[in-house]
């Protein structure tokens, strides 16, 4: 205290004064460990939302290649969406 001119001396180990920032690096790792796994799990099953319409397109259209006239059924449903696997699916419901 510099106004009384006393001076505190503390002495402790290395491993005391790190426990805190050591707890708190694992705390931080399982946080972030937890928060990819999740986030993984979120991007599989979105893109695999995404992907199986046209998974659904692509199968109609070897069907077609093999000249299988009734493909286009399998995927009149996406024919009525406005992206661009509804317009694939549409020309596949036009050729067949």
């Amino acid at each position: 205290l510099p106004v009384q001119g006393w001076v505190f001396v503390l002495s402790d180990t290395s491993a005391e004064l790190l426990a805190d920032a050591v707890s708190l690096r694992i705390t931080l790792i399982v946080i972030c460990a937890v928060c990819m796994t999740f986030l993984t799990v979120w991007v599989y099953l979105v893109v695999w939302k995404l992907l199986s319409p046209l998974k659904r397109v692509e199968a109609a259209v070897v069907r077609l290649e093999n000249i299988d006239l009734s493909a286009g059924e399998a995927v009149k449903d996406l024919a009525k969406s406005p992206d661009e696997v509804g317009t694939i699916a549409s020309a596949v419901v036009n050729m067949s």
